[in-house]
């Protein structure tokens, strides 16, 4: 995608969807039989015109034993949770076009003030100028909140409300076993201001704009493997030119790298990715970053109902904490995922990711335990059990946490 806003703003507090959460393409021949559960229990929708519409409902309870995240002086509380969204599909022989809207709300039971509320909507689409030349673009605006564990959390009372769209296109060019694509994007996040213990807190200088390019160069080999360079470029700016803290953080940045997808044999397939990032930032106190960026991804199926996913990574991402222009983060994680039979799927997973600051001895640990149940009880109807487990060390002045978090939902897909 050609912009993004920063991961951790574009987590949400509580995840509703087992199937989204673990959102992942296949590789190969391997099978993700989360994928394929997901397809089997796939609704045709409604027919509207040149549309088919799929409405979705979700509502359940969450205990959270650690609401604000804090080292010591825990609370906990229990959350009601609700979710209705809408999806419109095109049916077109040619092009394509996706449009969906959902809105999504928890109620506390004893602590009403961090009641809060989510709305998602955007479109999709994709013209095809001729069978070898198409255009794609996206738009999408939410209203989300921050997770109460970013690294960039303000420590407000209540939620910090942020508001982000997106708007991107790109054209792509197939060429024989060659693909060019290049694309364009536009990035705006706009926090409001949140109540902190002595006051309002003003968030006014975390406001950015973000201009991005980017190209792309592909070599399909074998069946369906790719083989690929690509360079983004970006120029981020902030509201204010100069931040509460003293600092300009507006920067640009670009990233280059090479990956490819492969299958070996069909028993283990992924992909593999490496390169170079650059952030130059406008205030000399924070300098220039240079980081190499690379992961990989394997993906097996030792069973025929059972996949093995591991990610292993490294990155730099631009932070808003203290003196420091970001974090150098290692991360990796395992998801085991097994269909017990065409009505039970199961989910495990296990997360670490290290974060240790530029310029700063500021660094965290995070380790992770999901475990998850999905019972379908009819078509298109699921009972969603999921258990979330975090601990968060810190050094530096950084804190550390312990959280469960227990959701249990009812979802209905039409």
């Amino acid at each position: 995608m050609a912009a993004t806003a920063s991961g951790s703003a574009l987590s949400q507090e509580y995840i509703q969807d087992l199937l989204a959460r673990d959102a992942s393409r296949e590789y190969g021949r391997v099978i993700d039989v989360v994928r394929r559960f997901e397809r089997a229990d796939r609704l045709e929708g409604r027919p509207m015109g040149a549309f088919r519409i799929q409405p979705s409902l979700s509502a359940g309870m969450a205990f959270d034993d650690n609401i604000f995240v804090s080292q010591s002086g825990r609370r906990s509380d229990g959350i009601g949770i609700g979710k209705a969204g809408m999806t419109a599909t095109s049916t077109f022989s040619r092009h394509s076009l996706e449009l969906f809207s959902n809105l999504e709300g928890g109620a506390y039971v004893r602590n009403s003030d961090q009641n809060y509320w989510l709305a998602r909507t955007g479109a999709n689409g994709r013209l095809d100028l001729t069978t070898d030349v198409s255009f794609d673009g996206q738009a999408f605006y939410g209203r989300l909140i921050e997770p109460r564990d970013s690294p960039d959390g303000v420590g407000g009372l209540k939620p910090t409300v942020f508001h982000v769209y997106v708007v991107s296109g790109g054209l792509n060019y197939s060429l024989g076993r060659f693909r060019f694509s290049g694309r364009g994007g536009f990035v705006r996040l706009r926090y409001e201001d949140v109540q902190g213990s002595t006051g309002i807190i003003d968030t006014g200088d975390r406001d950015f704009d973000e201009i991005s390019g980017e190209g792309q160069v592909a070599y399909t080999y074998l069946a369906n493997e790719q083989i690929y360079v690509r360079v983004r470029v970006g120029d981020r700016n902030y509201r204010l030119p100069v931040s509460f803290d003293g600092f300009e953080r507006s920067s640009r940045s670009i990233t280059a790298l090479g990956g490819a997808t492969f299958d070996l044999g069909g028993l283990i397939a992924g992909e593999l990715r490496g390169g170079f990032q650059r952030y130059d930032i406008d205030d000399s106190r924070l300098g220039t970053v240079d980081s190499p960026i690379g992961d990989l991804t394997l993906s097996w199926n030792p069973t025929r109902d059972t996949t093995v996913t591991g990610v292993a990574g490294y990155d730099f991402v631009p932070s808003f904490a203290d003196v420091s222009p970001g974090f150098r983060r290692m991360r990796a994680s395992l998801r085991v995922a097994h269909d017990f039979s065409a009505s039970v799927l199961a989910l495990g997973r296990f997360i670490y990711e290290d974060r240790n600051y530029d310029r700063s001895t500021r660094r965290e640990h995070l380790y992770g335990i999901d475990l998850g149940l999905i019972y379908r009880v009819d078509r298109g109807l699921f009972l969603e059990g999921q258990y979330l487990f975090r601990i968060q060390d810190g050094e530096g002045g950084s804190g550390g946490y312990r959280r469960n978090i227990v959701l249990l939902q009812a979802r209905r897909v039409f």
